[in-house]
């Protein structure tokens, strides 16, 4: 279990009794990778390494299980969820059909203004991806798929943020380890970010839906290349399918 690179950091910051702090510093640990998929969670260790009581942080471990991102029960042994191809497709199943729909309801409210902010964060993207520097390009990134849905409304836009927050242990293995990764997915963004800007609400959605579709093969092509994605297929058909004259006024 990988606690010390970020228990200093945390221990600086960190309320002791604050539930919810401890549940985001551990959580946040565990999407980043600091902590290992599979990895045991030592209930002892990590009050020690967080200056924290058993109490709050027996509590903050079982908002994780909840979440889904450990397994076990508070008191016993717990361990960080392994990576599991099962999962992740379900995950972007999810992600695919809501962020496709959530892009079809704010491509026709987008102003330039909205349009240039994609651009910002596109060329960070690019700077980000000629240094392969994933801790940076992730900040715009975030920011760019955030625009993307931005008119989807707030329940969407918060469930839309936590599925991308849990994709992301599996992103990251696919951009720091698929060949060609950064490359590609520049192009990907690219092409959603045109049709955003051209008012093309399908062509938006299609290309979203193929861009998330392609990472989450991507990465079952590196951990389980016989695994058979038929629901993420379907998925990724069904929300690259154009809507007619009447859907697309329906969003507007």
């Amino acid at each position: 279990m990988s606690l010390e690179g970020y228990s200093q950091s945390a221990r600086s910051g960190l309320d002791g009794q604050n539930v919810d702090a401890i549940h985001e510093e551990i959580r946040q640990a565990i999407l980043r990778g600091d902590i290992a998929p599979g990895d045991e969670l030592s209930q002892v260790r990590l009050a020690r390494h967080l200056g924290v009581s058993r109490t709050p942080l027996r509590e903050a471990l079982r908002m994780l299980i909840y979440e889904g991102l450990v397994e076990g029960q508070p008191g016993r042994q717990v361990r960080v969820a392994g990576f599991s191809v099962q999962d992740m497709e379900q995950l972007y199943v999810e992600r695919v059909t809501l962020e496709a729909v959530a892009v079809r309801i704010t491509t026709p409210r987008l102003l330039p203004a909205d349009v240039a902010e994609m651009e910002r964060c596109y060329e960070e993207m690019v700077t980000c991806a000629r240094a392969e520097d994933y801790e940076a390009w992730e900040v715009p990134h975030r920011a760019l798929h955030g625009a993307f849905v931005a008119g989807a409304g707030r329940r969407t836009i918060a469930l839309l943020t936590r599925l991308s927050e849990h994709a992301e242990r599996y992103r990251r293995l696919y951009t720091t380890r698929a060949e060609k990764a950064w490359a590609v997915g520049l192009t990907e963004h690219r092409r959603i970010i045109d049709a955003c800007a051209a008012g093309d609400a399908d062509g938006a959605a299609r290309a979203l839906a193929e861009h998330l579709g392609h990472t989450a093969l991507g990465v079952m092509e590196l951990v389980e290349p016989d695994h058979q994605p038929t629901a993420l297929r379907t998925a990724i058909a069904a929300a690259s399918a154009a809507l007619g004259t009447a859907d697309r006024e329906a969003t507007r």
